[in-house]
């Protein structure tokens, strides 16, 4: 789970699943799927983008590519 600098009332979460899922803390019962893998493989880590709130980068795990 990561906190956006930006946008202080929502974070993201990775998952075992090969998601990426946006939590706003209004709303903590629903979340926003932003990216699947086809491959479900499971995702690690997730950082926002410091200087654009609308990137993130994820890595998977066994990969090498972000």
């Amino acid at each position: 789970m990561t906190f956006s600098h930006q946008r202080k009332d929502s974070f993201v979460t990775v998952g075992a699943d090969g998601s990426i899922r946006l939590f706003e803390l209004r709303h903590l019962e629903n979340s926003t799927i932003l990216y699947e893998d086809v491959a479900h493989s499971p995702l690690l880590r997730i950082v926002w983008n410091k200087m654009d709130a609308n990137y993130l980068a994820t890595i998977a795990k066994d990969s090498k590519e972000v």
